[in-house]
């Protein structure tokens, strides 16, 4: 993201992070050797095996008219969700977007043996195109945030010295303007997504109530 003659200067927040992730390695460690952890296993595996089929509700309905009634709920919660952000909307908010968009891939991609291969490959790859859009939105803002407070660590660090903060702000501002650009693909990839000719190719795979 940075010219390479810039690379030297971020040394200390290379060290930062191993640090950090050495210490919450440690930690992961000593809480799957805890006993704790181990009563956590053994309930979760009796639990399961006094499990008892359930007789009735969604058990009872067929694998593929449950499927297509999850799937269609599925995409019109994300195009519901969608229409209602404002013009500029905050990071929160297309995360959940993007939450929505996973749930109906796992949906999409665990059924697709239900459908005929080529439109379930395309409503998969349509689906594709936006949770890699919302995906670098997140990315970016979670690494953006992220960098801002190992900054204010640094910064406390008397032997860190000015060039590497100011490489840490050239950084910050990269991250900020591949941001921006997502969140420019985002609304014509949404629009797509959310355009008559998607939301007809699902009502017909799908079936249920089109979104208006």
């Amino acid at each position: 993201m940075l010219p390479p003659e810039h690379a030297a200067d971020l040394d200390p927040l290379e060290a930062l992070i191993l640090r950090d992730r050495s210490a919450a390695l440690r930690k992961v460690v000593r809480a799957l050797r805890s006993t704790r952890f181990r009563r956590l296993i053994d309930g979760w595996r009796r639990a399961l095996d006094e499990l008892e089929p359930a007789e009735g509700g969604e058990g009872s309905i067929p694998v593929a008219e449950l499927a297509a009634r999850r799937i269609a709920k599925a995409y019109r919660r994300i195009v519901k969700r969608g229409r209602d952000l404002p013009d500029d909307p905050p990071a929160a908010a297309l995360h959940r977007v993007r939450i929505d968009a996973k749930k109906l891939r796992y949906l999409l991609e665990f059924f697709r043996g239900l459908y005929p291969e080529a439109e379930i490959a395309e409503r998969i790859s349509e689906l594709k195109r936006l949770q890699d859009i919302l995906g670098g939105i997140n990315d970016m803002d979670v690494q953006r945030r992220r960098l801002e407070t190992f900054a204010g660590r640094l910064h406390d660090d008397p032997a860190v010295g000015a060039t590497t903060l100011m490489t840490l702000g050239r950084l910050a501002g990269v991250l900020e303007e591949r941001e921006e650009g997502f969140r420019r693909a985002f609304h014509d990839a949404f629009c797509e997504f959310s355009g008559k000719p998607v939301r007809a190719a699902y009502g017909g795979l799908f079936g249920g109530k089109e979104p208006q």
